[in-house]
């Protein structure tokens, strides 16, 4: 076998564990979307904005695309904010 070969039995091993992957996190994960959809975080509705894709029906509106997206922004300040503040500390 040639170095190519090695190569491209790699890509197609990690390519079907990571399909095997997500198949089982969705799997898996279900009581957590129940509690989601039990909490009011994702809704259960027609119309989304964002669609699970593993399960037609479920995902979120516009409000709450929203507030996630300031949620993901104010984790990234922070972590920027952060990482700045340790560089200074130790010059």
């Amino acid at each position: 076998m040639s170095d190519d070969d090695d190569l491209f039995t790699l890509i197609m091993l990690f390519t079907g564990l990571g399909g095997f992957g997500i198949f089982s996190a969705a799997t898996l994960l279900a009581p957590v979307q129940t509690w989601l959809i039990e909490t009011g975080i994702l809704l259960k509705a027609n119309g989304l904005l964002v669609e699970l894709p593993w399960a037609p029906g479920v995902g979120l509106d516009l409000g709450r695309c929203i507030v996630g997206g300031c949620v993901v922004i104010l984790l990234l300040v922070l972590v920027v904010w952060a990482s700045a503040r340790l560089r200074t500390d130790d010059k």
